[in-house]
């Protein structure tokens, strides 16, 4: 996949902006409503934000060492990985805002009891800190640095695509937490 590296940056942050105002619609509910589960075996709005914090966990250090180590890079073509586009479909809820393809979440993600408002702080802090990635990545090379997927070794991302990996599960979780507070009509 070879796109203007603007257009791949913007859509990033386009992404950005979506997450954070569904946030600021979130983080205004009661924290009963946030606790609320909408069914035995699924997660409140809250347990969605500290599925997101533990996976930030993992990927925020990782790509913000290969962003320090990424090298100026004045290219206007970003090239992805050829698997990405397809990951990060699956990750995305289709044309109706559904999701349609339920994932095994890793252990280590796994959302702890006694969730409280802070995990929607901390996600907020880690979006910021994405945003300000992408906002100087205009002349660094998010195509060569790599970051470690949740998997191990054997997935490795190219810095852009992890970051656009990370965003799409935010989206994907995002409408979860939205369902689960009964924010939305479908």
């Amino acid at each position: 996949m070879i796109v203007s590296k603007r257009s791949f940056l913007d859509h990033q942050l386009q992404m950005i902006e979506q997450l954070k105002f569904h946030v600021d619609e979130i983080a205004n509910q009661s924290e009963a409503l946030l606790n609320q589960k909408p069914g035995p075996e699924k997660w409140s709005a809250l347990e969605c934000f500290a599925h997101l914090n533990l996976t930030y966990d993992h990927y925020l250090p990782r790509i913000e060492k290969a962003f320090a180590g990424a090298k100026e890079d004045r290219r206007l073509q970003y090239k992805g990985g050829v698997f990405v586009p397809k990951m990060i479909k699956s990750l995305l809820p289709d044309d109706k805002g559904m999701i349609s393809k339920n994932m095994k979440t890793f252990k280590s993600t796994i959302p702890p009891k006694g969730v409280n408002h802070g995990e929607i702080d901390m996600y907020s802090k880690r979006l910021r800190l994405i945003e300000q990635i992408l906002h100087e990545s205009e002349f660094k090379n998010i195509q060569s640095p790599r970051v470690t997927s949740l998997v191990g070794p054997i997935l490795r991302f190219r810095l852009g695509d992890a970051i656009a990996f990370i965003l799409a599960h935010d989206v994907r979780h995002m409408v979860q937490a939205i369902r689960a507070l009964g924010l939305n009509n479908n």
